[in-house]
């Protein structure tokens, strides 16, 4: 069993929600191999799916928080939209996670290769698991990155 914030969930658990996903695998693939950008405090850093990260292990440990997800609300499904419908969603993601955590930072999802543009979200630290799948829901994500307090961030599908 892996501890993610209060909660118990079990490896299989977590597994399943990977091998019953409706996004086509070469989409899986690029969000994993994606870097995601955080614009934190006094400085920027960059991490990566399942490579845990000193950064983030600093940033939790200086705000007490035990966990983080990064989210975007651009592009919902991987549909491209407008600039403006993209700016439009992520304002509401903001007001929507300023409900839930002070610990907000800008972030962007990007692509080492370059062969999409960035996509800006954020990272909010003291997001416990169940609520950060609820709002990729609400803002109808394919997936979000989630770490809990060992720092090493998880591709956690949500369709």
């Amino acid at each position: 069993m892996v501890l993610l914030r209060h909660s118990l969930i079990s490896g299989s658990e977590l597994a399943n929600t990977m091998q019953q996903s409706l996004i086509p695998p070469e989409l899986v693939a690029a969000y994993r191999a994606a870097e995601y950008r955080v614009e934190a405090c006094l400085a920027a850093f960059r991490f990566r799916v399942q490579v845990h990260s000193p950064e983030l292990a600093v940033l939790l440990a200086q705000t007490q928080q035990r966990c983080a997800v990064f989210i975007t609300a651009h592009n919902p499904f991987s549909e491209p939209q407008s600039s403006a419908e993209n700016q439009t969603a992520n304002a509401r993601l903001r007001l929507r996670l300023v409900e839930l955590t002070s610990y907000l930072y800008p972030a962007a999802g990007t692509d080492p290769r370059g062969e999409w543009p960035p996509e800006p979200g954020y990272l909010a630290l003291g997001v416990p698991l169940p609520a950060a799948r609820r709002i990729g829901r609400e803002f109808r994500q394919n997936a979000i990155v989630w770490s809990g307090a060992n720092a090493v961030p998880e591709l956690v599908l949500l369709r």
